[in-house]
């Protein structure tokens, strides 16, 4: 079977797979980028909490936190258009049954030099059940915004070829490269690449075990909320 060569094999068209194929394609390489959904940011990149983490939910990590901070400024810096950053922000720690405390969270935030302004009264808080509350800085970001940016980009630009309803189910080692087996609606085909990068969320071990690679220690978790 024939099959296409590239530089750069991206699995998974959300904000990592975008970006990481407009650098590499900026950079002069030939990139396929492969979305099994009918779209790109679909899944994790559409869906989810669109705050940019200042570090604030990790006071039992500091290495967690630290790093949420550092790249939380270079996404603000690379998405101006699509952040928000007029409204005011608060932290509140629950008076009973919370894994952390006032003065570990003070502690923490002032190693790490993150805003922290305690609050003492606030009409939309309980302070009966609420051990301390306090102003913080935190931002959210537009995620439908993002997505058309980085859609239109993809899109365009000559270095990508953009492969979307499109699953991977094999994948072969020839040598220095990889023979990719993938569908797109009936059809099938081959690529090949000496480099695959896997950008997916949820598929990432199935992902990892079809090119024989060790898993991620990752936690999915499902929750419902009723309305």
């Amino acid at each position: 079977m024939p099959h296409s060569s590239y530089d750069f094999v991206i699995l998974g068209g959300g904000i990592f797979g975008c970006y990481a194929a407009l650098y590499l394609a900026g950079k002069g390489a030939k990139v396929a980028l492969l979305e099994k959904e009918q779209h790109l940011f679909k899944k994790a990149s559409l869906v989810n909490q669109a705050r940019l983490h200042s570090g604030y939910h990790y006071p039992r990590s500091l290495a967690t936190a630290a790093m949420s901070d550092e790249h939380k400024a270079r996404f603000t810096e690379e998405h101006k258009a699509f952040v928000n950053a007029t409204f005011e922000k608060f932290y509140a720690i629950e008076r009973f049954g919370s894994f952390t405390d006032a003065a570990q969270f003070e502690r923490f935030c002032d190693y790490l030099d993150l805003r922290c302004e305690r609050v003492y009264e606030h009409p939309l808080f309980n302070f009966e059940r609420l051990e301390a509350v306090y102003q913080t800085e935190e931002y959210s970001f537009d995620p439908v915004l993002l997505r058309e940016h980085y859609k239109g980009r993809v899109e365009k630009h000559p270095g990508i070829a953009l492969m979307t309803g499109t699953e991977v189910f094999k994948a072969e080692a020839d040598g220095g490269s990889w023979v990719i087996t993938y569908k797109t609606g009936d059809k099938q085909g081959e690529m090949c690449t000496p480099v695959v990068v896997n950008a997916t969320y949820a598929a990432s071990n199935a992902l990892n075990r079809l090119f024989e690679s060790p898993d991620i220690e990752l936690t999915h978790e499902i929750s419902e909320i009723a309305f």
